[in-house]
């Protein structure tokens, strides 16, 4: 309510939708989770994405990144930013994907 949120280029947009897409297809895949929150928010020219899910990660198996994971740190790197994965509080996993909101053009990338 009484937010702004810029117009994100064709490149973030694009990661963005891949990005959640992927941590949605990973939680139906390979988690017990019954619920799933996503939230996106954009602050000094940055989205951040957040996918937590309240599943039951075993935890003494390592978190040991697939294909889908890689695919998310790599587009997040893409922009020059970062996309995190680690347990959360309730037992799942959390993604935290952070890409620059003008698809880093002002850093020249």
């Amino acid at each position: 309510m009484g937010e702004t949120v810029s117009n994100w280029s064709k490149q973030v947009s694009v990661a963005l939708y891949r990005i959640l897409q992927e941590g949605l297809s990973n939680v139906l895949r390979h988690s017990t989770a019954t619920e799933v929150k996503v939230k996106v928010t954009e602050q000094d020219n940055q989205v951040t994405l957040w996918l937590s899910d309240n599943g039951e990660y075993d935890k003494e198996r390592q978190l040991i990144p697939g294909f889908g994971i890689k695919g998310m740190i790599t587009r997040s790197r893409e922009l020059g930013e970062t996309c995190e994965y680690s347990r959360n509080e309730c037992g799942g996993l959390t993604v935290m994907a952070v890409l620059p909101a003008d698809g880093g053009e002002k850093n020249g990338r």
